[in-house]
């Protein structure tokens, strides 16, 4: 479970997103940097306007490290 909504994940309403566990951690970290972009598979589906074709407004980079200690 990603948005922490057991109950019913296919809701379009997102108020709950992230309230209860469990949820991604890194999930709730990219809805928050960028509303609506899409941070795991079918983050999309059954919301409108959801996607992982989305600019960020106010970022100016997103850097992502791999295995930074080598």
């Amino acid at each position: 479970m990603n948005r922490g909504t057991l109950d019913n994940p296919d809701s379009p309403d997102s108020s709950p997103y992230y309230k209860l566990p469990p949820f991604n951690a890194y999930a709730a970290w990219v809805h928050s940097v960028c509303p609506g972009i899409y941070a795991f598979p079918y983050d999309d589906y059954g919301h409108a306007n959801e996607s992982g074709f989305h600019a960020c407004t106010g970022g100016t980079e997103l850097n992502v490290t791999f295995c930074p200690s080598g």
